[in-house]
């Protein structure tokens, strides 16, 4: 095996990334109950196999799909209830700094859609009990600062070892993402070769 295989100048090595990837063939099956939840709020409660007997025998798919609506209807309480987030001084000697900190952090907050992001985040939490936020800096110079954007389940994997909700005291998380060979190219010119 090469020797650049085997480490790198920023210490991850091939074990390293074997012992990670034998973590996540490890966890357990959570999306497949993830996306029959989602599908259930969909309004697609049926197995393939009810259709078939339905379909023979001339019967409509009728489904009273009551989960929809009562997850519209927190999302709607969540919406309403929606507050600004606000940097609060500690005493009065950081009040001013305090109020400059709030309007610079509430135009990158409305610039940035995170309303939105958080907002789809939220929702699949309610509809399949997980939700993810992605906050980076914009490569577009003259574009707002920062973009927060909703992150899609199947693109997120991280250790289940992480017991704080927000997996702050994870060991490692990891977002797997197709994209076009182009974009790849443009994006990681240097590992053109790989």
């Amino acid at each position: 095996m090469a020797d650049h295989v085997k480490s790198n100048k920023d210490g991850f090595t091939l074990d390293k990334l074997l012992t990670l990837l034998g973590d996540i063939d490890s966890q357990p099956d959570w999306r497949t109950p993830a996306t029959k939840a989602c599908a259930y709020y969909d309004g697609d409660q049926l197995a393939e196999e009810i259709r078939a007997i339905l379909k023979r025998r001339g019967q409509p798919e009728i489904v009273h799909n009551m989960i929809g609506p009562t997850i519209d209807g927190v999302l709607g309480l969540e919406a309403r209830s929606r507050s600004d987030l606000m940097i609060v001084a500690d005493d009065d000697n950081g009040e001013e700094l305090a109020k400059g900190l709030n309007e610079k952090f509430k135009d990158a907050w409305r610039l940035s859609h995170a309303d939105r992001a958080c907002s789809d985040a939220y929702a699949s939490q309610l509809k399949s009990g997980i939700g993810w936020v992605e906050v980076t800096k914009n490569p577009i110079p003259f574009a707002a600062p920062y973009r927060v954007k909703y992150i899609h389940r199947r693109e997120v994997w991280w250790d289940w070892n992480a017991q704080e909700a927000d997996r702050s005291d994870a060991r490692w998380m990891l977002r797997k993402k197709w994209m076009d060979l182009d974009e790849a190219l443009a994006t990681f010119p240097e590992h053109k070769e790989i």
